[in-house]
């Protein structure tokens, strides 16, 4: 098995070449007509656009397990100097499937806690650097190649990682995402003169601590360490190969979880390692949720059937259905939230399921908040060909045709009407387009209007650090893409006005 040789991802940062676009107009329906009234909304139209999202992009979810076995893994009544109380809960899909949900909430509320819920990319014993949760099963699987081997994951891709010393030498240059280094590259992988696969991700992140770069390769084809050559600019040429050692993450995403900030602030925060339900490379879906819903003789989705980001948002909502059992968190003040491609699944869940009060998309991007229609940054191609498993297979209908969609990803953000929605972007940030994300944000205001709430309070792009905090709220600050202390405080500000 060969990964397909492509070197072209159709990304375009060319403001020129934006083609000329008419967004689709949320409140006419698939006959033509203009909807009227709020029950032809809440009645049809809505429901007809949650189709068309999910037979054409993110793909249906094909159906939800009930009565999940809930286990209480530890708790700890004196976390941060007393201040919360920290919980490990597992929600028990099967016997090798599970979220291990990580929950802290305040200790000197009288009710119940209003709380944010989001994935997060490293394990939950990445949000901390006081070691606060034992390291995800998901992640040791995930590097473990003798267990990989043992129960024959042919399709499986297994991370390795390179020396963090020859990494140093290297002359990495900023990437298209703000960091130093590359991520989301494309370069060959050889084994000898053949060869055997891509980088599908890595990453050289100075900010984060974390001084190496990971990749995924095909398990049948993972031969011995010193077999591999990887052909990377040239800078990464003579890169070591060494083992990968997960407790090296721990604490590496704190910044991003400002957990005593919240606290103080009267919130609790709940988080999961998004590859508990399902991981985040092409498998196949053999190895995360998918495979506990087919059906006799089949083995991959339809191709209207989930994609990842669809096994994510379901992720999501199996919390809220635990939330519900839980005294200590209040079932009605959830803020769903996410960064990246995780800030598409929580837009997704909060569409599918509206016991979410509140929604946040940090750094979405297409998929996310940001127009498909403009064509920059990430393309609906340029998705498929690098991250095949995001999307359902027949968002394929659309390469290089995103025009062609009967929707657009304003659309996706006017399913959330009436509830409150925070758009987040960042400047330096080409990829997710914040501009897009703006425009996805302004004209999703008309649904807003038509429900009687009021949508975005701006119709030009604010200035940077600037909180919009309308119905639809937005902001775009200083730097790149990521979750920062500025975004949690204007995260914080927005739930204070609507939770």
């Amino acid at each position: 098995m060969l990964l397909n040789d492509y070197d072209e991802f159709d990304l375009s940062y060319d403001l020129n070449k934006i083609p000329n676009y008419t967004l689709p107009d949320p409140l006419i329906n698939s006959n033509g007509k203009k909807i009227k009234s709020l029950d032809e909304w809440n009645d049809f139209r809505r429901q007809e656009l949650i189709n068309l999202f999910s037979n054409h992009l993110y793909g249906y979810i094909p159906g939800k397990l009930k009565d999940l076995k809930i286990t209480y893994q530890s708790i700890n009544t004196n976390f941060l100097n007393s201040l919360a109380t920290k919980k490990e809960i597992r929600i028990h899909f099967d016997k090798e499937i599970f979220i291990d949900l990580l929950i802290i909430t305040p200790n000197n509320l009288v009710k119940s806690s209003p709380i944010f819920l989001g994935m997060n990319f490293f394990g939950n014993h990445s949000i901390s650097k006081d070691n606060i949760t034992q390291i995800s099963k998901r992640i040791i699987l995930e590097t473990s190649i003798d267990y990989q081997r043992k129960i024959n994951m042919k399709k499986y891709l297994t991370k390795i990682r390179f020396d963090k010393n020859s990494l140093l030498k290297a002359d990495l240059k900023q990437d298209n995402l703000g960091y130093d280094g590359i991520v989301h590259g494309g370069e060959r992988i050889y084994n000898g003169d053949n060869l055997i696969g891509r980088i599908q991700y890595n990453t050289y992140l100075k900010d984060l601590d974390l001084y190496e770069a990971m990749t995924y390769l095909p398990i049948e084809l993972y031969g011995s360490k010193s077999d591999l050559h990887v052909a990377i600019h040239q800078s990464f040429a003579n890169a070591k190969i060494v083992d990968f050692d997960p407790k090296e993450m721990i604490g590496i995403s704190s910044s991003r979880w400002p957990l005593k900030k919240i606290i103080e602030n009267g919130y609790g925060v709940a988080t999961f390692y998004y590859g508990d339900i399902d991981p985040d490379y092409d498998d196949g879906f053999q190895n995360g949720i998918h495979p506990l819903f087919y059906k006799k003789n089949q083995h991959y989705p339809l191709s209207h059937e989930w994609g990842s980001i669809s096994a994510w948002a379901s992720g999501l909502i199996y919390c809220m259905d635990y939330f519900k059992t839980d005294k200590d968190i209040d079932e009605n003040k959830v803020a769903v939230f996410g960064l990246s491609r995780l800030g598409k699944a929580a837009l997704w869940a909060s569409v599918l399921d509206k016991r979410f009060a509140l929604t946040i998309s940090g750094n979405s991007g297409k998929g996310g908040a940001a127009i498909w229609r403009r064509k920059i940054g990430e393309t609906l191609y340029s998705m498929n060909k690098r991250i095949p498993h995001w999307l359902c297979k027949n968002s394929n209908k659309f390469n290089h045709e995103e025009e062609k969609l009967p929707f657009d990803q304003h659309t996706l953000l006017s399913l959330i009407a009436p509830r409150p929605v925070l758009i987040a972007s960042s400047a330096t940030d080409p990829l997710s387009d914040p501009i897009g994300e703006f425009i996805g944000a302004k004209n999703a205001s008309g649904v807003y209007n038509f429900l009687n709430v009021e949508g975005l309070g701006v119709t030009k792009l604010p200035e940077k650090n600037e909180l919009i905090d309308t119905r639809i709220g937005y902001y775009i600050r200083k730097g790149k893409h990521d979750i920062t202390e500025v975004d949690w405080d204007n995260f914080i500000s927005f739930a204070n006005k609507y939770l």
